[in-house]
């Protein structure tokens, strides 16, 4: 089993930190440090998954998962992913109720803009699907715990790193 690295750069405004991730090349930051969860399935055609948790105050937790898979994806495929994950989603539980879905560009990338309610919590996010990898980007939180301000730095500070 392979180990993603990752590093902080730095610390950003209102103390959140600025992360690296180099399988899936990318950077995003959060508001503390997150704990690493990977998991492989065997053999050459299975789908890896990194995902990085962290929390705001105890009150609302930041997620990024990439999904990588064992090919390049072509146009098709990756409208079919993302199709495919945001329906899983929104099926993963009976009480998942969509508010609001847009479609996005992340850097020449097709993408979905969303937020799921599940009777008092808040699910928002992206998923952002780019080569081989699919990428999401979310929260979860009470809604009374919900800031508009710090979700937004969070969204906005993903991006995808050159080669």
């Amino acid at each position: 089993m392979g180990f993603a690295f990752i590093g902080i750069s730095g610390v950003c405004a209102n103390n959140w930190k600025d992360f690296h991730t180099k399988e899936g090349q990318c950077r995003i930051q959060f508001p503390s440090s997150p704990q690493h969860i990977q998991q492989n399935k065997n053999g050459d055609q299975a789908v890896s998954y990194d995902v990085y948790i962290a929390n705001d105050r105890e009150k609302v937790i930041y997620f990024l998962l990439i999904a990588s898979f064992p090919i390049v994806m072509n146009q098709e495929q990756k409208h079919k992913s993302l199709e495919g994950f945001f329906s899983g989603l929104l099926s993963n539980n009976p009480d998942n109720v969509l508010v609001d879905a847009n479609l996005v560009d992340v850097q020449g990338n097709e993408g979905i803009d969303f937020q799921i309610n599940n009777k008092d919590r808040f699910f928002q996010g992206r998923v952002v699907s780019v080569d081989r990898c699919l990428y999401l980007i979310a929260s979860e939180c009470n809604k009374d715990d919900f800031s508009f301000e710090d979700f937004q730095k969070y969204l906005s500070s993903f991006s995808l790193l050159q080669d």
